[in-house]
This record gives C-alpha cells, structure tokens and sequence, in this order.
C-alpha cells in the first residue's frame, strides 16, 4: 500500500497494534487508539490481522454520534487487508473488529494504519 511519508505540521501516519484475547471483539475508538478520533483526524485506515488459527474477521463502522454498527467487509482472512480510504469513504467515529471460528485460546492480532485523508 502507498501512504505519504510526511506532511507539513506533523506525522501523517499511525501503526497500532492490538491483542483480541480469546477472538474477542475489539473497539477501536478514541478510548482505545490513543485518544484518536476518527472523524476529526486521520480518517483513512487499514487493518489486518495474524493469528487467526483459520478463522476470519469482520469489521464494522459507526458514524460519528451514532448509536449503530454498519458492516463494511465481512469474513476477511489472514491473507486480507481491510480499508476504509479516499474521499468517498464513509465518515467514521469508531470501528469494531469482529472474529469469527478462531479456535479456542486464539489471541488475533490486530494491526492497525491510520493516516490523513485527502493525500
């Protein structure tokens, strides 16, 4: 994937790594991503995942105050990147990382690139 390597006044991209202990649901918020807010700051984002043990990842978007899980891209592999990028791309305040048939004891990890919208 091509991201811009520096922009005037301040990093453009984010890596963020997260452990979903047992395949268990991972919200990435403001709360979660140190204190990122999507809507307000880097909007384009790629997620992929390791260690699913043959099982797969789903994830969901909310829109900024909003109270519902809008599915993006479902029943993604370890082989696949997910992203939410471009100007046409929805507006988001948080994301939900889903797991599905991970077996028992799996820990998926989650890698998680942000960057700004627009370049």
């Amino acid at each position: 994937m091509a991201t811009p390597s520096n922009i005037k006044g301040g990093p453009v991209i984010e890596n963020h790594e997260f452990e979903a202990l047992n395949g268990a649901t991972i919200t990435l918020d403001s709360s979660t991503v140190k204190g990122q807010r999507f809507s307000d700051g880097n909007q384009n984002v790629q997620i992929c995942t390791k260690t699913l043990g043959g099982g797969t990842y789903s994830v969901y978007y909310r829109f900024p105050s909003g109270e519902n899980w809008i599915g993006h891209v479902e029943n993604a592999t370890e082989n696949d990147s997910v992203t939410i990028v471009g100007k046409d791309a929805p507006l988001f305040e948080a994301l939900q990382v889903r797991f599905t048939n991970t077996p028992v004891g799996t820990n998926p990890a989650i890698y998680l690139t942000t960057w700004v919208r627009g370049i």
